[in-house]
């Protein structure tokens, strides 16, 4: 799927549909509408844990996946497109894949190189959830990475992983399937985004924070 230039906000300006807001979408379109407008509520003791807890485990997640890399392997902070024929990293942290449209902070990037000649090597997005159980929107949330992934390196990522849980168990998780939902799932963000008026908030869907 094409992804289109920016949606005007109902404000008039232009912006990214950035991971934040697509998964605010996910759990309430309400939400999603009033994080993007900077109007979320703050102060709910038991989301600002869950953020928390949620950071302290990612990173945790990437200081134990690092190590199965050399230093010069690894590469931090890389923003925007990348040439997929010269690079030569094979774990690349905090990713910001960025295009006219979407833009995510990938937790953690793993190059894999393939045997063979002429073969390229295969890109997989990796997020870190605290979690045990894994939901449907974890699943999207990675596939969106994937998404925008795809766009900067300019070939499409099919496979993603997902750490979760005390025993830090690694997911697979083919994006292919996903991919036409996540596309439509931003058409949907958008239009939304463009709209001067706030969706209802459904009644077993409460706009607030859990």
């Amino acid at each position: 799927m094409v992804i289109r230039p920016a949606p005007a906000d109902r404000k008039g300006t232009h912006m990214n549909i950035t991971s934040s807001i697509f998964e605010a979408y996910l759990r309430c379109p309400t939400k999603c509408f009033l994080r993007a407008g900077g109007e979320a509520g703050s102060g709910n003791v038991y989301a600002d844990w869950v953020r928390t807890e949620t950071a302290s485990y990612k990173n945790a997640g990437i200081v134990r996946l690092s190590e199965g890399f050399a230093s010069d392997e690894i590469t931090t902070g890389l923003v925007g497109a990348i040439d997929v024929k010269t690079v030569k990293w094979r774990l690349a942290m905090d990713f910001t894949a960025q295009t006219p449209g979407v833009e995510t902070r990938l937790h953690a990037v793993e190059r894999v190189p393939l045997s063979g000649r002429g073969k390229s090597a295969v890109f997989v997005p990796i997020r870190f959830i605290s979690r045990n159980k894994l939901n449907a929107d974890d699943k999207l949330l990675l596939a969106f990475d994937g998404f925008a992934l795809s766009s900067v390196l300019g070939r499409t990522v099919d496979t993603g992983q997902i750490v979760h849980g005390e025993a830090r168990t690694v997911s697979k998780v083919k994006l292919a399937g996903l991919r036409t939902r996540v596309g439509k799932t931003i058409e949907k963000v958008a239009a939304l985004l463009a709209t001067a008026t706030q969706p209802a908030t459904p009644p077993h869907q409460p706009a607030a924070d859990p």
